[in-house]
């Protein structure tokens, strides 16, 4: 399957998502990511602040609803901060969410990805000891200007989570990244599609996430799966 026909199963999504490939949810979200980059890019260059709060606005509150319709809540309180930030608002508390979705699953990429004006607002956050450990963790790193990890060990992995996950909803939780069905998940670990039903769904509550893909995606940042 193409990428052209990736996206368009995003636009016109089957009635399970499961039938979609992950890869299609992350393409869909690295466009719609790209295209705000872009259009923050071009308004920064252009000192635009009329496109900067448009785009701030539109940041504001990340489409709700289904999975593929959404910008990834960390992605959207960054690119809004860095919006503001270029016609001189305190976005002090846009970025201490941002450092508050990041800190869960331990995420660095975007950080790094925003560049000089963020190590600058660290630095501020730092000076005045508001910045949180994982903040300080991530401005240590850019101020050694060292190459930074995609995102930052943790040890042991289950211990993030409120109510950890049972090595059943482990296993479950392994082949739903393999895109088996209930009824496949079923018949491997032989029990009743119902049995698999629930601990899809107690996994989904664990993990605080609302779709199949979500919940592959943060059990293998949190290291659950491979």
């Amino acid at each position: 399957m193409t990428a052209e026909h990736l996206l368009e199963a995003q636009l016109h999504p089957p009635v399970e998502f499961r039938m979609i490939p992950i890869a299609a949810f992350y393409a869909r979200e690295h466009i719609t990511r790209a295209q705000y980059e872009w259009r923050l890019a071009r308004a920064r260059a252009a000192s635009n602040s009329t496109e900067l709060y448009a785009l701030a606005a539109a940041l504001a509150a990340p489409m709700q609803g289904e999975i593929w319709q959404m910008l990834a809540p960390l992605d959207a309180s960054l690119l809004r901060g860095l919006a503001l930030l270029a016609v001189g608002e305190d976005v002090t508390d846009i970025i201490l969410t941002a450092l508050d979705l990041a800190t869960v699953e331990r995420i660095v990429t975007p950080f790094v990805q925003a560049g000089a004006s963020l190590r600058m607002i660290l630095h501020q956050l730092s000076a005045r000891q508001r910045l949180p450990a994982y903040g300080e963790y991530i401005l240590s790193r850019l101020d050694q200007d060292e190459p930074l990890p995609v995102s930052m060990p943790i040890t042991p992995a289950p211990s993030t989570l409120p109510e950890p996950l049972s090595q059943r909803e482990i296993e479950v939780l392994r082949l739903m990244a393999e895109g088996r069905s209930n009824h496949e998940i079923a018949a491997s670990l032989v029990i009743a599609v119902s049995t698999v039903k629930s601990h899809i769904n107690n996994i989904f509550n664990k993990l605080g996430v609302a779709s199949r893909t979500q919940a592959v995606a943060r059990g293998r940042r949190l290291g659950l799966i491979p």
